[in-house]
């Protein structure tokens, strides 16, 4: 009820607080975005500021939000601002909808429920189970979650995977399934719930920029949410030639994505799987950044007023702690479009950048102080991975992209001078992901790939709608979206188990019997239970996904051994890194050369037997 309260407040205030020049969906999709933004930011401020735990931040935050609705509805009744009026701008909007639109976003929006159903912790009989790319990313956003909900107050804001470990990620999205939780809601519901808002938000936000740049093709917007959502290279053919080489479909739907790894070749990963479900962050990072621009387009095309602006400003100046890729483009496009518009005027650019750097800056100055190592930011020639040759780029480059790099050029020649304004920075991206890198992983380039796509989208849908040969674009469409529409396929058929529910009940029984402040030696697995579920801290966990995130791992890794192997090695790695407790079962003793349980029995102040484990907790 608690949870249902701060996620209709904040979207109601959202709404409510959206410029009233804009109407209709587009209206409600910048309204229920800046509602996420409140939700994202509110509770974790709150939380900062007075040492607050998930639950009373989120409990606070509710009554600020409830109260904040109060205050807007009794200002739009003062300036006969009518709710019927907006009412009705709705349901003209939905009448004036194509029915193509109306069919692909509702397919879409059942589509992403399901996967987020599936994906996050789908309970069945031997555990919790996961798909795709997302079981391999939830140990991160577990982690991240559990620690914010068991913590005493605000938890230190370090890398749940690493102790002492730089947080670099944006973790805005985890903190409030967190506080969702705290409120009432299942883990998983908040996971589903978390995710599927802002995914709407994108939907309709998508709907409107695509109305912004064609204002005059009323079905530009339903090719554009399944050309983006299903953008897909050529990995379709490889998936065909092993077919007709025999190949069982099922079989090889489940083991092959077609828009990722297919043997030695890399290739683009599909939105969907990739970064929406898995990654999470980018869906809410998309979604205020593409309002941000929506308002700035509108405002430069409408020669608007200085309230979208403002507000573009500060939907993009919340992104660095939300989604760190979508900052950067947000930004840099908008500093491309006061190259190009320039004659609206210093103050009214003012009013973009000036909220864009108050709001980032601070977010900025931390992230800068968390990156020890002096930042991830270098040249890195290659699309998606560093290539050995000229021609593996090329090759990368063509089956990663497939049709789109025949068709833009077309679609650019087709597009309107406003369209082609609006879309140039974003097309910018593909040669700035080809030559740098912003993080320790070269692919996550794909997070600029994607505000690519969705550009080259638009550009072809809007091409698409006004186009007379009807057999262009069917075979347009397919080409692509088919390796997209099988990259879902694959992420619809696969079902990978997370966690048993013997190392669930071992988690919640390590967190019962030691203080939200311990840090505890576990073997460093991949799934760790301890490090996903019980909230405490660990020495190191997930090691491959450390990896990624620019850690290095090895120097850890040896202390772990040190540790389990008992004597003054190990007492010396305990004092320094303040272990108070050490799990022995099943995965350390299988993970790890050596266990000297008659040194850690010595030591302990209690051994604990969970199970086939022990949990020798140390004095402190």
């Amino acid at each position: 009820m608690q949870a249902c309260l701060l996620l209709s407040a904040a979207s109601v205030l959202g709404v409510a607080i959206t410029p009233t020049r804009l109407t209709g969906w587009t209206r409600v999709g910048v309204g229920l975005t800046l509602g996420q933004q409140l939700l994202l930011w509110l509770p974790f401020l709150l939380a900062a500021a007075f040492d607050l735990d998930a639950e009373l931040a989120g409990l606070s935050a509710a009554i600020l939000l409830v109260l904040g609705c109060v205050v807007a509805g009794l200002w739009m009744r003062r300036r006969d601002v009518g709710l019927r009026a907006f009412c009705a701008s709705l349901l003209a909007a939905v009448h004036a909808a194509p029915r193509a639109l109306l069919m692909v976003a509702s397919a879409l929006l059942l589509l992403f429920t399901w996967l987020l159903y599936t994906h996050f912790l789908r309970p069945l009989p031997d555990g919790l189970y996961s798909a795709g790319v997302t079981w391999g990313d939830l140990p991160m956003h577990l982690g991240l979650v559990a620690r914010f909900l068991h913590a005493q107050g605000l938890p230190p804001l370090e890398h749940p995977l690493f102790l002492h470990g730089p947080l670099v990620y944006p973790f805005l999205p985890d903190y409030s399934v967190a506080v969702l939780s705290a409120l009432g809601l299942p883990l998983r519901a908040a996971f589903i719930l978390g995710g599927i808002v802002p995914l709407a938000c994108l939907l309709l936000l998508i709907h409107g920029l695509t109305r912004l740049w064609y204002p005059g093709a009323p079905f530009a917007s339903a090719f554009a949410l399944a050309l983006f959502f299903l953008a897909g290279g050529l990995g379709f053919a490889f998936i065909f030639a092993q077919l007709a080489a025999g190949a069982a479909p099922l079989p090889l739907l489940a083991s092959t994505n077609a828009t990722y790894l297919l043997d030695d070749t890399i290739l683009k990963a599909g939105h969907i799987g990739n970064l929406f479900i898995a990654a999470r962050t980018a869906s809410y990072g998309m979604a205020l950044g593409v309002a941000a621009l929506l308002l700035l387009g509108r405002a430069i095309v409408e020669d608007g007023d200085g309230a979208s602006f403002a507000l573009a400003g500060v939907l993009a100046g919340s992104l660095p702690l939300v989604h760190s890729h979508s900052f950067l483009v947000v930004s840099g496009v908008g500093g491309a479009y006061a190259l190009m518009h320039w004659r609206l005027g210093v103050r009214r650019w003012a009013l973009f950048f000036a909220p864009l750097l108050l709001c980032a800056a601070p977010q900025l100055l931390w992230l800068t102080q968390q990156q020890t190592g002096g930042g991830f930011v270098r040249f890195a020639f290659g699309f998606l991975r560093a290539p050995v040759s000229a021609s593996q780029w090329s090759r990368d480059l063509a089956l990663g992209l497939g049709a789109w790099l025949v068709l833009i050029p077309f679609a650019l020649r087709a597009a309107s001078p406003r369209a082609r304004q609006l879309a140039w920075p974003l097309l910018l991206l593909l040669p700035l992901a080809n030559l740098v890198a912003f993080t320790p992983a070269v692919y996550d380039n794909i997070k600029l790939v994607a505000w690519f796509d969705l550009s080259a989208a638009i550009l072809i849908a809007g091409w698409f709608a006004q186009a007379r040969k009807r057999g262009l674009v069917i075979l347009g469409t397919l080409a692509c979206t088919l390796s997209g529409v099988l990259a879902v396929g694959h992420e619809l058929v696969n079902a990978t188990r997370v966690i048993s529910y013997a190392d669930l009940e071992l988690a919640r029984a390590v967190a019962e019997h030691t203080k939200p402040s311990a840090i505890i030696a576990t073997a460093a697995s991949g799934h760790d239970p301890v490090a996903m579920f019980s909230g405490r801290r660990v020495l190191i966990a997930s090691p491959y996904m450390l990896s990624t995130h620019g850690i290095e791992v090895r120097p850890r890794a040896l202390d772990l051994f040190r540790l389990y192997a008992g004597g003054e090695p190990a007492r010396e790695v305990i004092a320094r890194l303040g272990v108070t407790a050490v799990l022995v079962g099943p995965r350390e003793r299988a993970d790890l050369q050596r266990i000297d349980e008659g040194f850690l029995g010595s030591i302990a102040s209690a051994v604990v037997p969970l199970g086939e484990s022990r949990l020798y907790v140390l004095t402190p």
